[in-house]
């Protein structure tokens, strides 16, 4: 029998790892300060699997974009990954911003392609997100200047330090020759503080569903600019650095720390993709400054996310609108009664057949044939010069 000092160490050893496990793991959850807006479902412990949400996004009210945000497992360290693409979806002209001075860059065509680097618990060791635009910036270029920036970093101790590199592709020849271009930045901005759950937001990267939600709830948000305003900034010269400045924004600042609040009456919001109404709970994040901003509207049974509006540093307001579940395009069927009585369907048939036949090899002998081929492969097609319909 073990004497009594040894034996009380080991007493004292396995109630200091039992009130460890308590105040990291089951108080938390138990009692969280802000909710999970990562949280792991019981289908997620299934194995490897991929959750899709599709997203309407709308620059300053109007469209031209489209995200889509995935969910998956990480096998090869235990951790889950969330996946946010952006893209320009229409060449259409995006509207204009009424938020932000004249001085401020404006960002056109944005592409962006990041990632949320999640524990099973909800905690972030990681966040990565690349953002490519068009700089619309004539002092450098009269058509715009291409930016790709990247910001990333990994919480650590209540901090965050945001790591900056912006690049400048340009195209090549005489037309980029002749360019005045940027030189490429790599550099540590600022550090800020983040919550107990380490978690950085990028407001172009909806978060997947609030878990936890409490009426009147507060908790801090950190919110990354995934633009890295200041650094452009920079390249209109002092008279705009100094504008920032004294508006107190610091130089070397790429990321802000939010209020969040969780509101406690509800609201019912009007989903158009299926002509229903949601009761959400509404959650603001806002700073000293009007912007940046963020505010989500959560379906108030499930925490599920069904639209927020992000208003960047930048001026911007972006908003993500939630698609229905298995949203995607399907075929629509062949109407050729109504394709006869629809002259301009008939020139674009046409125009089709002539293009099928001019692409299909010419000699002899399996010319002629090919060129019938691919014609007949043309008016045979299902989703032919026809739009698609949602499910």
């Amino acid at each position: 029998m073990p004497r009594p000092l040894i034996t009380s160490a080991i007493v004292v050893f396995w109630l200091g790892m039992a009130g460890l496990f308590v105040y990291e793991v089951l108080w938390p959850r138990l009692m969280p300060s802000e909710p999970a807006m990562f949280p792991v479902d019981i289908v997620d412990e299934a194995g490897p699997q991929l959750e899709t949400t599709s997203w309407l996004v709308y620059k300053n009210g109007g469209g031209g974009y489209r995200a889509a945000t995935d969910w998956e497992y990480v096998a090869e360290s235990d951790t889950f990954r969330s996946r946010c693409q952006l893209s320009h979806a229409q060449r259409v002209e995006e509207a204009p911003r009424e938020l932000g001075g004249p001085w401020l860059p404006q960002f056109h065509e944005v592409k962006t392609d990041s990632h949320y680097h999640m524990t099973r618990a909800g905690q972030m060791t990681g966040i990565e997100a690349t953002t490519t635009y068009t700089l619309a910036l004539p002092a450098l270029a009269e058509d715009g200047l291409t930016v790709t920036a990247k910001v990333s970093g990994h919480p650590r101790t209540g901090r965050f330090v945001p790591q900056v590199e912006l690049s400048f592709p340009i195209p090549g020849g005489e037309l980029g020759r002749a360019r005045l271009r940027p030189k490429d930045v790599a550099r540590e901005a600022a550090p800020v503080a983040v919550s107990p759950r380490g978690l950085v937001l990028n407001p172009l990267h909806p978060p997947r569903r609030l878990a936890d939600l409490r009426p009147g709830q507060r908790w801090q948000i950190t919110l990354l600019d995934p633009f890295a305003l200041l650094d452009l900034v920079g390249c209109l010269g002092s008279a705009a650095g100094d504008r920032l400045r004294h508006a107190g924004v610091a130089d070397d600042a790429v990321a802000d720390v939010l209020e969040a609040r969780a509101l406690p009456d509800l609201e019912t919001l009007h989903w158009e993709e299926k002509n229903e109404d949601v009761t959400c709970r509404l959650i603001r994040c806002a700073g000293d400054d009007p912007y940046p901003a963020l505010t989500l509207w959560v379906r108030e049974r499930d925490g599920m996310l069904y639209k927020q509006e992000a208003t960047t540093r930048s001026g911007d307001v972006w908003t993500f609108v939630r698609r229905p579940f298995n949203y995607r395009m399907q075929q629509a069927p062949f109407q050729p009664v109504v394709f006869l009585t629809d002259p301009p369907r008939v020139a674009s048939v046409i125009g089709q057949l002539c293009a099928a036949q001019a692409a299909a090899p010419a000699a002899p002998p399996a010319g002629r044939v090919a060129q019938d081929v691919a014609a007949l492969a043309v008016t045979q097609t299902p989703t032919w010069d026809l739009p698609g319909h949602r499910q």
